[in-house]
């Protein structure tokens, strides 16, 4: 757990992009490393695409579209636009890190796989709308749930479903074309648009110029409180174990594959091509507006006082406590922030 690397129990840790933003603001950890993908890329753009017919469709006016999602918790198709909409303000959070049920009162009905799941709506708070628009359980297989995944959610958006899907640019390259699946026979770029943060559409080609915010690439990262020296010695060692042992054609180990071990994408991306200087600071440089679309995830509701809990059972105190007390007219409102224990464990 990042904690260890905070009191010197390790030296380094692999992180995704959503756990960079967790070890670097809860743990003053920075980023030292990120992996490089096929053609040096460090990331990719999270995007909003609408069918061309629907011109009214907006990033700006999306309270209350039918919204097709990858699944909740991932990059392109949640984290990045449900993060936008509440640091925007166009979405009001309904409780601190409460993003399930937040989404579920902006949006009219959408297809968000994995809503119902304990994890994501610990409190099994009323988001049945998230799952309206799903054709199979809502849930996080590909085998039961069709509209599950970044092709899923494009499925739903190309089906008539929603006005909107959350996706990746790389998504629509796999999707349209001659290779094209059933459901995206005989739909080209013309036919669909992309929105962009100024309220405009623009065709699916300028993504560059029309994303919400940028995914990262997995990132090694180490204790905030390491000093330059031994931060350079970190990166001399994986620069030159880079040089050695990145190949597929080496026989002694490879760093970029995971098979031997059972597994995929154990320690780092099985598709990682090498490894570079992140040539950062700290963790909020290194995240860019990918790190607001994640302090949109954490906010709490305006104007209110926020109750810190340190236990599960005190937070569902809080939250019937905060219910009682909106009930009663009480005002300033309350809000609850987790626990710190349920911090430390979606890291660890």
């Amino acid at each position: 757990m990042p904690h260890h690397y905070r009191e010197g129990g390790a030296d380094l840790i692999t992180l995704d992009g959503g756990d960079v933003f967790r070890a670097g603001k809860v743990f003053g950890m920075k980023p030292i490393m990120k992996e490089l993908y096929s053609g040096g890329s460090t990331g990719y753009y999270g995007i909003a695409v609408t069918r061309a017919t629907y011109t009214n469709v907006r990033l700006t006016n999306l309270k209350g579209a039918h919204s097709c999602h990858t699944g909740v918790g991932r990059t392109a198709g949640w984290n990045i636009p449900v993060g936008y909409l509440l640091q925007s303000g166009q979405m009001k959070s309904k409780g601190c890190k409460e993003h399930v049920i937040s989404a579920a009162q902006f949006f009219n009905s959408s297809c968000a796989p994995g809503a119902r799941l304990a994890i994501n709506n610990p409190y099994n708070d009323d988001v049945d709308n998230l799952c309206d628009l799903c054709s199979g359980d809502c849930g996080r297989d590909a085998d039961t749930e069709p509209y599950n995944g970044y092709s899923g959610a494009l499925r739903c958006l190309l089906e008539g479903r929603g006005e909107v899907a959350f996706i990746k640019p790389a998504t629509l390259e796999a999707n349209l074309g001659e290779n094209a699946p059933y459901w995206a026979a005989g739909v080209t770029a013309d036919d669909l648009r992309l929105l962009c943060k100024d309220g405009s559409q623009a065709p699916i080609s300028d993504a560059a110029n029309c994303h919400i915010s940028t995914g990262v690439s997995h990132s090694v990262m180490t204790s905030g409180t390491a000093s330059d020296e031994v931060i350079e010695s970190y990166q001399r060692l994986l620069e030159s174990a880079t040089n050695l042992f990145s190949g597929d054609d080496n026989e002694e180990f490879t760093m970029f594959d995971s098979s031997a071990w059972s597994g995929r994408n154990l320690i780092f991306k099985d598709y990682t091509q090498s490894m570079a200087d992140v040539k950062v600071d700290n963790y909020a440089e290194y995240l860019g507006d990918y790190g607001e679309s994640f302090e949109g995830l954490q906010k709490c509701p305006e104007t209110t006082i926020r109750f810190c809990t340190i236990s599960e059972q005190e937070q569902q105190k809080c939250r019937a406590m905060r219910d009682a007390f909106s009930a009663a007219g009480l005002v300033p409102e309350i809000s609850c922030y987790p626990p710190l224990p349920k911090l430390i464990a979606s890291i660890a």
